[in-house]
């Protein structure tokens, strides 16, 4: 039997190469990132976001004696 000659062995590299691509690497966010595949959304964050900032609006809505 003959051993793989340098075409087999391209081919097989080629064939993995794709199929890692295909299944783990084009779902990977720094991978998309790089490659451009996804763009990033931003999403303003809304100016009261949390119950820290509702409460500390809520003190300052109270008058002063």
């Amino acid at each position: 039997m003959e051993s793989p000659s340098f075409l087999d062995y391209l081919f097989f590299f080629i064939v993995r190469w794709f199929l890692a691509w295909k299944l783990v690497l084009s779902h990977v966010p720094l991978v998309q990132e790089i490659f451009g595949l996804r763009k990033k959304t931003f999403k303003p964050k809304p100016e009261s976001r949390g119950r820290i900032s509702k409460f500390y609006k809520s003190q300052n809505s109270v008058p002063q004696w």
